[in-house]
């Protein structure tokens, strides 16, 4: 296709010029997009179909229904179990969310006019609310946590500077609630000063800025 945006003569290619572009996203993002491409090429090759081109939305409707019937299926142990595309039944919001990477993929290759159509622009997903799910340390945990890290051997400088990193950086999770990629990323660099009180700029999920007041820190 001489008006193609991508240098890109195979599917594979396409693929992961798309995944460079999802990359810049988060760390996250790029996995999802990586398992649910993967999945879904596994069921192109059962559904008979040799490229992306070849994909059209009834085919979409009908991979849909097929993430919607899991524990249904002829052989599940080929899809389902250790090692195997599906760890287990999916959710709904796990069933929007393959779909809405595959709406990306195709959406993306057809503006870049690797595929001369989006076959999942008609692709209708369902808004649901995700359950709430409490992920917490109580009392308890923290003392515990807390007792291990003071237990820590210290009888050189090294164990010494690793005692103290640690239990600073526990300090500083428990404080923040900060997530483990959010503090992997944290650095002096994201420190803004406000007003007297210090504040740390997080970039979270979606890569939505978000401040957060350290004076419990201290």
């Amino acid at each position: 296709n001489k008006h193609c945006q991508i240098a890109a003569q195979t599917d594979p290619e396409a693929i992961a010029i798309w995944l460079k572009a999802r990359a810049s996203r988060s760390a996250h993002t790029l996995r999802s997009s990586i398992l649910e491409v993967r999945r879904f090429i596994l069921w192109m090759d059962q559904a008979g179909l040799s490229s992306l081109a070849a994909v059209r939305f009834d085919h979409l409707l009908q991979y849909q229904h097929f993430l919607q019937n899991l524990d249904s299926l002829p052989h599940p142990e080929i899809w389902i179990g250790a090692k195997k595309p599906f760890k287990g039944t999916l959710s709904p919001s796990s069933i929007n969310k393959a779909l809405a990477v595959l709406k990306s993929l195709f959406g993306f290759l057809h503006q870049a006019a690797y595929l001369v159509n989006d076959v999942s622009a008609l692709l209708q997903i369902e808004q649901t609310r995700a359950a709430m799910v409490e992920r917490y340390l109580n009392a308890e945990h923290i003392r515990f946590i807390q007792q291990t890290l003071l237990s820590l051997p210290c009888e050189d400088a090294t164990q010494m500077l690793r005692k103290t990193r640690l239990n600073w950086i526990f300090i500083f999770a428990i404080k923040t609630g900060l997530r483990l990629e959010e503090l992997s990323q944290a650095h002096t660099g994201n420190l803004k000063k406000i007003d007297k009180h210090w504040y740390l700029l997080v970039s979270g999920k979606g890569r939505a800025e978000n401040e957060h007041d350290l004076v419990a820190v201290t």
